[in-house]
Formats: C-alpha cells, sequence, structure tokens
C-alpha cells in the first residue's frame, strides 16, 4: 500500500469520534508525559503528550507536542502498537483491547 493511502487511512481513523473502550494514563516517574490509546469504529489511535514540568507543556510547542499513530484493527491485531501500550498501559490493558479489536473487526 503506498504512503498515501496510508496517510489517508490514519487521518480517516483518527478523525472518528465513536469510542468503543479508551485508557488514559501518565507515564511512569521520572516521565511526565500523558498518554491516551482508544478504539473506535474504524481503528485504534494511541496518543502521548510530551509534558516539560517546568512549564506544563513542552517549551518548544505550544500545542504541548501531542505524537499520534493511528493503525486498522489488523494492524494493531498483528503487533503494531502493541509494545506502546503494553509499556504504558500493561498487559491486561493491552489483552483487553486485542480481544475489543477481534470483536469489532
Amino acid at each position: 500500500m503506498s504512503a498515501e493511502a496510508l496517510a489517508k487511512i490514519s487521518r480517516e481513523i483518527k478523525r472518528d469520534k465513536t469510542i468503543h473502550l479508551e485508557e488514559r494514563a501518565q507515564a511512569k516517574p521520572p516521565s511526565k508525559n500523558y498518554h491516551q490509546v482508544l478504539v473506535n469504529s474504524k481503528g485504534v489511535v494511541f496518543r502521548t503528550w510530551k509534558i516539560d514540568p517546568a512549564h506544563g507543556c513542552h517549551g518548544h510547542d505550544p500545542e504541548g507536542s501531542v505524537e499520534e499513530k493511528a493503525v486498522t484493527f489488523a494492524d494493531f491485531i498483528d503487533g503494531e502498537l502493541n509494545d506502546s501500550v503494553l509499556l504504558v498501559f500493561g498487559q491486561d490493558v493491552l489483552d483487553t483491547f486485542l480481544s475489543k479489536c477481534r470483536e469489532i473487526s
């Protein structure tokens, strides 16, 4: 699949406002970053807000240096983003999200 096609799919996933499952958490110390993972009707979205303790948001970006990745259900089930979800939220949350993706897809 072309890079343009992947970018279009990613945009569609991110725009979908139907949320079936969601988790949010602050990263483990010493990081202050904040993370969100959600399953909507089109795929899985993983967001990270980079937080600078001295200023709240990252000093170079008033948006808070948001990193966002969206993948299809199939890509998530095949392992994409699994390491990120496991690291931040743990095995139980990863298993729950994998189960939900299998149920929806």
